[in-house]
């Protein structure tokens, strides 16, 4: 098994963008050479565009750890190893292309009838999110813009008795159905506010570090990282 250090990440080549396989990328995502709690291939698109949208450019030798929870793939092959980051880091790249003039389109899952599941994409977005969460305040808190982040914070799930949003289950339903034309105007509009305030364009330090890179993951009812002392989902990853 082959194993590539995490300071070797940004010497992986990128694959062209007319030969991503990201069907491959995503029987890969799921299989058992990727560590348990890796993300599925929406999870990582939703999280990608978030640090692609995002108030600053984080570089990949902090965000690709998380992709894998913080462990270490298992590829069988150099060649594999090359294909399937170098299909990450390219993909990354294709968001960061498209993010404007309407091109970006969500990779998101589909249910047994084949109805769209937009629910791990905004899973990821946020875990994206949480990586800078401090430097997404402005947004968040914003009245103007906040609505932005509307259509993906209705895909969160809630607490049964401590619901966040106060929309009706038709409203919800609505919101699902058309995520794949609601999140692209999302994104359009959150990198336009953050291209506005001028974004950070050098890769910022990780907050914290481990052997492998940044690995915190920030859940909902977890404690937002940014030291208030509230849950996520009640402090920057709810304020607008």
């Amino acid at each position: 098994m082959i194993r590539i250090p995490a300071g070797e990440i940004m010497g992986i080549s990128e694959i062209p963008l007319d030969q991503i396989d990201l069907e491959a990328l995503g029987s890969f995502l799921e299989s058992d050479d990727a560590p348990e709690g890796t993300m599925s291939l929406s999870e990582l698109d939703g999280f990608l565009t978030a640090i692609a949208v995002g108030p600053e450019a984080i570089a990949p030798d902090e965000w690709l750890p998380i992709v894998w929870n913080g462990a270490q793939p298992q590829f069988a092959t150099e060649v594999q190893a090359k294909v399937i980051l170098g299909s990450i880091i390219s993909r990354y790249d294709e968001i960061v292309t498209n993010r404007t003039g309407g091109l970006f389109k969500p990779i998101l899952e589909y249910d047994v009838d084949d109805s769209l599941l937009p629910f791990g994409w905004a899973r990821g977005f946020f875990e994206g999110v949480g990586l800078r969460a401090e430097a997404w305040k402005p947004l968040l808190r914003s009245d103007r813009y906040g609505a932005a982040l509307l259509p993906l914070l209705v895909l969160i799930p809630d607490d049964p008795d401590d619901l966040f949003l106060p929309i009706s289950e038709e409203e919800e339903a609505r919101f699902v159905a058309d995520a794949p034309e609601l999140i692209p105007e999302s994104m359009l509009a959150i990198d336009a506010y953050w291209k506005k305030r001028g974004r950070r364009r050098d890769p910022a330090p990780a907050m914290r570090s481990e052997p492998f890179g940044f690995s915190v993951k920030v859940k909902r009812n977890d404690r937002c990282p940014c030291g208030s002392g509230k849950k996520f989902k009640k402090c920057c990853g709810g304020a607008m």
